[in-house]
């Protein structure tokens, strides 16, 4: 995980109007691929500028555009609105070709709007200014291509800068060492494509694209370059320009800072407004520090790297002894005693004596585990507080609902719950009020007042002990005799793993019961300007959680599978599906196929692979995780019929 400073980045970053959906623009553009430009000039796309309910597409010659595209005046200005219909399902739209793969922001307007420049039909560009200023710039648009979800294989050549860039996307940002190198392999793809051109009878890469015809001849090489040069470099980026600006397009641009003035002049003034001619006023160029570029390769590294093992969990309780953090069943502890006279278990007699003994120990470690599974389920005021994150953030409890700011305490109130060993003032002050407030520590002591009084009193049975306590004498506040799903969910998973592997019949009803505490993704919605905690490298619950309710679903899917119920198996995968809203994990989709295959339902399984496909961004099966492969070469070892 990023550490603290990095998620506080990332955080902030959240906060931003939103603007059009870069991924509506996607397909919108990959769907000019559809229709027929026999005989037609190619659209060549100059700027893009999103803003909050549609995006104005601005072209270098006059061109025409099908819908959902309308023309706006002259035919060089179009417009995409956020509402329209568009020709390709988003599922589907990444079995077809970017056009323009080297869309870029580079500036954003006092109201909001972002302008995007396409950098192969700007070709070669030099950035003036102050040095430090260019090159923010051009590390802004390194790091945007790194995941431009236009800009499939794309490679970008860094020179000079950026070596702080390339964990967000090793596969399309590579160092070079000079700017000579990157020139290099820039001329190399000119040849390439002039030679693809001439063998497929084409006037343009454009046309190549649009078709499609050889799509792979078209992949961009983009070099950025900033600081020193030699003299050798500087002629050769000078000799280059006119080879890309005079002979049209091509897959290459060549945007360099401080080195020369070859190509078109992009400037940033000393208040930070852009001048590119065309472009119209009123931009401020973006930015990127090189330290702001290793908070957020901090943030999006770590999905690159293999998974590490779930650590033991932390929480004091007795059921977290024996139990990892995503709530499996750890290796017993050797001292581990169970009662010695624990309860009979609905085990056949050839169970493994290990996994009974174990199934003991876990019943022994949490007996209050049905008694409360059903305080959470039951109406009516509760007699602790319900604390709920399988969802969007919820509390019931037995004190005074707050008259106002009820989801300011439901902040505060999970906030508690998720640091089990206590919280200080000064945490509580850091880590709730992230954005630079001055508050007292006062203003903490009341929030945990607040949350005392709508926690309530009845801890332990005593009607007079309060479930927030007052400020501990190590200098902590805590809540305790609370319930959490998400404990609940865990407590129902290890003896669920223990009543399997003892051979105990509930292991099913434990899963489900684990499942049925999910109401949606987790803390999701929050509310606005809120929990930038959990971008805590400790507290990224919203990240962690979801994949451990999908090994979970997982673990009940092999289950049912075995006994051939795939009703059951399917209500499991739905509910990983459920979870995970942005399609982050493969397995929810290779369960449904196995559930599919299970039913001999042939073409709902081509379906879920293409969706997982699709979401990867990959054309072929061999390109997934070997896990994720081995399931799909198993189920069709022929391949999904693509579109």
């Amino acid at each position: 995980m990023p550490d603290d400073h990095s998620g506080r980045m990332e955080w902030v970053a959240e906060q931003s109007d939103p603007l059009v959906d870069p991924a509506f623009l996607d397909i919108a553009l990959r769907g000019l691929t559809l229709s027929d430009w026999s005989g037609l000039e190619p659209p060549t796309l100059r700027f893009v500028v999103l803003g909050a309910d549609q995006a104005t597409l601005t072209l270098s010659t006059r061109a025409s555009l099908p819908p959902p595209f309308e023309a706006i005046g002259d035919a060089d200005h179009w417009l995409l609105d956020a509402t329209a219909e568009l020709p390709l399902a988003a599922d589907e739209a990444g079995g077809f070709c970017a056009p323009y793969p080297t869309l870029v922001s580079i500036a954003t307007s006092v109201d909001g709007q972002a302008l995007l420049v396409d950098l192969e039909e700007l070709g070669v560009a030099h950035v003036t200014g102050e040095l430090a200023r260019a090159t923010g710039l051009l590390r802004h648009v390194a790091a945007e291509l790194a995941n431009a979800r236009w800009g499939e294989d794309i490679e970008v050549l860094l020179a000079g800068f950026g070596s702080e860039l390339v964990p967000l996307n090793p596969e399309r940002l590579t160092v070079v060492p000079d700017l000579a190198a990157g020139l290099v392999a820039a001329r190399a793809r000119i040849r390439d494509a002039r030679e693809s051109m001439d063998q497929h009878g084409l006037g343009s890469v454009m046309e190549g694209r649009l078709r499609p015809v050889a799509p792979d001849a078209w992949v961009p090489i983009i070099v950025l370059a900033a600081g020193a040069a030699t003299e050798a470099d500087r002629a050769a980026a000078e000799e280059l320009a006119p080879m890309i600006d005079d002979a049209g397009r091509w897959p290459v641009a060549l945007i360099t800072a401080g080195i020369t003035r070859a190509g078109q002049e992009i400037h940033i003034a000393d208040d930070g407004m852009l001048l590119l001619s065309g472009a119209g006023e009123g931009w401020t160029a973006e930015q990127m520090s090189a330290s702001a570029g290793s908070d957020l390769a901090a943030i999006l590294a770590p999905t690159l790297e293999p998974d590490l093992p779930a650590r033991p969990a932390t929480e004091p309780e007795p059921w977290a002894s024996g139990m990892t953090e995503d709530g499996s069943l750890d290796a017993p502890q050797p001292d581990a005693d169970p009662d010695p006279r624990p309860r009979p278990l609905a085990a056949p007699s050839q169970a493994d004596p290990e996994a009974v003994r174990r199934l003991a120990i876990a019943d022994h470690q949490d007996p209050d585990l049905d008694a409360d599974l059903t305080c959470w389920r039951a109406d009516g005021c509760p007699p602790v507080p319900l604390i709920g994150i399988l969802g969007e953030p919820v509390v019931r409890a037995p004190g005074d609902l707050p008259s106002r700011r009820t989801s300011w305490f439901t902040e505060v109130l999970v906030y508690l719950a998720l640091h089990p060993l206590g919280v200080t003032v000064q945490t509580g002050l850091t880590d709730l009020w992230p954005d630079g407030q001055k508050v007292t520590t006062a203003t903490v002591r009341h929030a945990f007042y607040g949350a005392r009084r709508w926690a309530g009193r009845g801890l332990g049975g005593d009607p007079e002990r309060a479930f927030v306590s007052e400020l501990q004498g190590d200098g902590t506040y805590r809540i305790r005799g609370h319930l959490l799903d998400w404990d609940l969910f865990r407590r129902l998973r290890k003896r669920a793993q223990a009543r399997d592997a003892a051979g105990h019949p509930g292991a099913v009803g434990d899963y489900e019961a684990a499942l049925g505490l999910i109401r949606g993704p987790v803390l999701h919605p929050l509310r606005p300007g809120g929990y930038a905690w959990l971008n805590n490298h400790d507290q990224r619950h919203d990240l962690q959680i979801p994949g451990f309710l999908v090994d979970a679903a997982h673990e009940l899917v092999d289950l049912a599978l075995a006994d051939g119920d795939t009703a059951r198996a399917r209500e499991a995968a739905e509910f990983a599906r459920v979870i995970d809203i942005d399609t982050v994990f493969d397995r929810p989709l290779t369960d449904l196929m196995r559930v599919a295959h299970a039913e001999d339902q042939h073409s709902e399984m081509e379906r879920y692979a293409a969706i997982l496909l699709d979401a990867r961004g990959f054309e072929v099966p061999e390109e997934l995780p070997p896990e994720t492969f081995a399931v799909l070469n198993e189920l069709l070892p022929n391949g999904p019929r693509r579109p």
